[in-house]
Parts: structure tokens; sequence; C-alpha cells
């Protein structure tokens, strides 16, 4: 019968192999001659800290986190499971990638639920280290072991897993915000402001315009009354928000202003842009606060003359181009702006010269991965297929059809990837609309993509 494998088991197998002592490994491991002595000959042993373990596994000159998968049996087998031992193990295994490890210690913990305030805890500080997939894991693991339903640190859980899960897929986005809605009132009133821009960024997305009315409603009532309650605190608390509580009021006034815009109602959504531009900041206490004021006064402008310019005041578009080419955050938007307003003005809008200018961004765009810091992934997507629809749209009606036929196509596949039914439908129409001037081989294409979807 073959003898169970420890970790002491394989260091006393390397010496023996290398024909070491004690005093070699511990020189090449950088630690205390006495510290490994203990490790290996003490009876009981001395445990082994992960720190202790890394340095033993290069000494030893094995890749990092080689022993880990004993080193879990070493915590639960050898010893009983020790929190101050097995969170820097946690950790270890989250940057190294280990993640069935973690997976390994969250199932032999399951049933004991003394560890769940560590385990969140855990999960919070590597949620902040952007640690992602580790984080899941033991979100995961919370969520399912919390014993009250409606508890503070259940909702967190499923916050940041919505959080976490939102991606290219709109119909897996779609799904994760509707499991989510019904966690979001028992959030902490602060961090609701957080969960609730996500959420209507989800929405806004999926082209789900209500939605995005109702929660910027929401996302107002909340600011406005998380503003009150910081007023009355005499004594300043850490802030757990990403930005200033006014910054949120700000944003859900852009986003309705945004909403109503998709939705044509450009008077309305005017009144919006001016409610965000002209809002009072001066009791905001918190020190960043002017850069957000900076960015809602240019978005705010940039939005006034986009407003205007529907108007018929095409004098400001060369205003408007310059201010995309010094923000290059807004180049998407701006051209999604720009070649909508162009298909949908009686005036024949020559814009041929500013595609001409962002050459570049266009073609990231084609391949979806180019997408800037300031909007979420999920965001960027969803206009980048919105521009490559406007932009295919453009050419068609300028009569260029190889190069209209050639967006179309390349938006109904990124569509498809994305599982946008939304989009999809938008380009299935237009094509069907110019069928007629289609080249055989565009024809051809646009079948084998709709029957594929088809079957």
């Amino acid at each position: 019968m073959k003898p169970n494998i420890t970790i002491r088991s394989e260091i006393e197998d390397y010496i023996r192999r290398n024909g070491m002592n004690l005093q070699e490994l511990s020189q090449a491991a950088g630690m205390n001659k006495g510290i490994l002595s203990a490790v290996i000959n003490r009876n009981p042993p001395k445990p082994i800290a992960v720190r202790q373990l890394d340095l033993i596994t290069s000494g030893m000159a094995l890749p990092e986190g080689e022993l880990y998968e004993l080193y879990v049996d070493e915590c639960f087998i050898t010893n009983p499971p020790n929190w101050r031992r097995l969170r820097p193990f946690i950790q270890r295994c989250a940057e190294l990638e280990k993640y069935e490890c973690i997976e390994s210690i969250l199932h032999r913990l399951a049933e004991d639920l003394s560890f769940i305030p560590g385990l969140f805890e855990t999960a919070e500080l590597l949620y902040n280290q952007r640690l992602k997939k580790a984080a899941v894991l033991l979100y995961k693991c919370v969520a399912e072991g919390e014993r009250f339903q409606h508890s503070e640190r259940l909702a967190i859980c499923q916050f940041r897993l919505f959080s976490l899960s939102i991606g290219e897929d709109q119909q897996d986005n779609l799904r994760a915000a509707v499991r989510f809605e019904t966690y979001i009132d028992r959030l902490p009133e602060d961090i609701q402001l957080d969960a609730l821009c996500e959420f209507m960024n989800v929405y806004f997305s999926l082209d789900n315009l209500d939605k995005v009315i109702e929660i910027s409603k929401k996302l107002v009532f909340r600011a406005d009354c998380q503003h009150a309650i910081n007023k009355l605190n005499v004594k300043r608390t850490e802030r757990r928000t990403k930005y200033p509580v006014l910054v949120y009021k700000a944003y859900a006034y852009l986003m309705r202003a945004g909403a109503l815009g998709r939705r044509q109602d450009y008077n309305e959504a005017y009144k919006y842009t001016l409610l965000y531009i002209n809002m009072d900041w001066s009791e905001e206490r918190e020190k960043d606060v002017n850069t957000y004021i900076a960015n809602f006064q240019a978005w705010g402008e940039s939005n006034s003359n986009v407003h205007r310019m529907r108007q018929g005041e095409w004098n400001l578009l060369h205003k408007y181009v310059d201010y995309m080419s010094e923000n290059e955050e807004e180049v998407l938007q701006g051209l999604y702006t720009l070649t909508e307003m162009a298909n949908r003005s009686d005036v024949d809008l020559d814009l041929d010269w500013v595609l001409t200018q962002f050459e570049e961004q266009i073609s990231s765009y084609v391949e979806l991965n180019w997408f800037p810091d300031y909007y979420s992934k999920q965001f960027s997507l969803d206009y980048c297929i919105r521009f490559l629809i406007e932009l295919a749209v453009y050419h068609l009606r300028r009569q260029r059809y190889d190069t209209g036929f050639e967006w179309i196509l390349h938006s109904l596949n990124k569509s498809i990837i994305v599982k946008s039914d939304i989009t999809f439908i938008k380009c299935v129409k237009i094509f069907e609309e110019f069928r007629h001037v289609a080249s055989a081989n565009a024809q051809i294409e646009y079948s084998r993509i709709v029957k594929e979807v088809k079957t």
C-alpha cells in the first residue's frame, strides 16, 4: 500500500534525492534551520504557515504553489482548520490562480457557518484587489451558507456576483439583472447607489428604456436621501461608494436624458441635460468632487450642442468633433450620435471627413477590442454595434453599397456574438430594405448567417 504523500514526505524525499541536509535546504529556502527542523521533525510537527511553504517550495526549485494541494490537507487533516492560516492561504491561491485549491477549501468549510464572516471579509478584500475569479468563489460560498435571507451580507454578495457576471452576452446580463433585482433594497443605503448605477447600465444596453427611466427616478431619490444623511453626520466617515453622492444624482439625470434621446424625445432629453448642468454641488463635501463636476459640465455642453445640431445648428459640428478629438473616451459615442443624426436629418450631412479622422478607432470597434475605461464593457459593446449599424446605413443611403453591406454584415455577426436580439433584428430589417441592391456575395453571406442562427 502506497503511503500518503504529505508536504513533509515531499521535503524529506527532496533532501534524500539531492544528498542534502537541513542546513543546506534552509539556506536555499532563506529560512531559519530551527523552524524547518520543527516543521519536519517535531512531534507533533510544527504547523506550516503559507509564507514558510512558499520559501520551502522556492528552496526546492519547484514552481510557485506546487505544494498547495497538499497544503489543503495540511490545513484540515493534520490540524483542525484555523482561519489565521486559511485566510493568507486563500489570498495566495487567488494570486496564483489556484482556483481548485480554493474550491477544495470552501467545500470543506461548507458545513461550518462560523467561517462565513471571515470568508465574506476575504471576498471583499479580493474584490477590491481585482482578483475577481477567486472573489466569485467566496461570494457564492457565503451566499449559499448565509442563514438569513434578508441580511445585508447576503445582499452585498448578490450585488458583487451580479457586478462580476456582466459581460458580452446580453441574454446572460438580463438573467443576472433579473436574479439580482430583489436584493437591491436589502443593500445598505449607500451601496444601493452603486448597485442602481450598474443595474441601470445593463438595462440601457438592453434598450429597455422604460426600465432605465424607472431606475433613474429611484437613483435620484436614493441619492437625495443619502445626501441628507451625510449632511446630518458632523463626523465624516470613510466613503463606501465609488463616487461622491451627488455624482449619482447627476448620472441619473444623464442616463434619463440618454433614454429619452433614444426615444427621439429630444426636447424632454434636453430638459434633463440642463438639470445635471445646473445642479447645485455646493454642499458636496468630498474632496474629489471637482473632477466630476468638470466631467458633467463637459458632457452637458457636448450634449447641449448635439441638441442644438438636431435643431439645425450644424455650424456646431466642428466644435463637437474637436471635443471628440480631445476626449478619446467620447469618440465612440460621438461617432454613433453623428451618424445617427446624419441618417435621420433632412440635410445631406457629409461626415466623410469625420470618419476619415477617426479611421483608426473605427477599425478597433470592428473587432470589439477597444473599450474606454470610463464605461462598462457591455455599455461600450452596445454602442459599438449601434454605431456600426448607423455607419452601414450612412453608406447605403449614399449608394456605397459594397461598403454599406460590409458594415451591416459586421454588425449582424457582432449582434450574434453578444446575443443581442434588438440589434440583430435591426440589422435584418436594414438588409431586407436594401436587399435589391445587394451583391450576390453579400446575399450569400447574409443567408448563411441567418441560417446558422435559425439552426
